[in-house]
């Protein structure tokens, strides 16, 4: 575990390095496993992301989401404001559908993540409250950077 945790750290680190002044636009699948309302289920989604960083700067590291989940007959859609390098929170509204089903709430999370990870999130729907440990993967569609990194100027896209 030590070693997957130090090999997922440097990547991260890496990846800091380089994108250290971008925007970048990311689509990725979710996974959660939902806890709450007396019932335990796995939530699959896909989530797309936009955000903007200037690690020169002081300016925190800031973005907006928006996914949907499935989960059995329930959909989710949601949005959250995020703000957070390799670990942050998002918080936000979320809307669920399903057979006799709709209903509207929020959502927060924490995170540990670059273009992949760990999070923890906790939503409120319908007074009932939902905890969803999970995990996400991100792919770059768009980046728009200035390099000021370790290895000089360098596009890998």
């Amino acid at each position: 575990m030590k070693k997957i945790f130090a090999i997922v750290f440097f990547l991260n680190i890496t990846c800091y390095t380089i994108y250290a002044q971008s925007n970048m636009l990311l689509i990725g699948p979710t996974l959660h496993y939902n806890i709450g309302g007396g019932v335990k289920n796995i939530v699959y989604g896909l989530e797309v992301s936009y955000w903007t960083m200037d690690f020169y700067s002081r300016n925190p590291a800031i973005g907006l989401d928006c996914g949907i989940e499935f989960e059995g007959s329930k959909t989710r859609l949601y949005t959250e404001f995020q703000s957070g390098v390799f670990f942050g929170a998002s918080v936000g509204y979320v809307c669920q559908f399903g057979e006799q089903y709709e209903c509207s709430g929020f959502q927060g999370s924490i995170w540990g993540a670059f273009y992949g990870g760990l999070e923890l999130r906790l939503r409120r729907l319908n007074n009932t409250s939902y905890f969803a440990p999970g995990g996400i993967l991100k792919f770059p569609l768009f980046k728009n950077e200035q390099h000021y990194s370790l290895f000089g100027d360098i596009n890998f896209m």
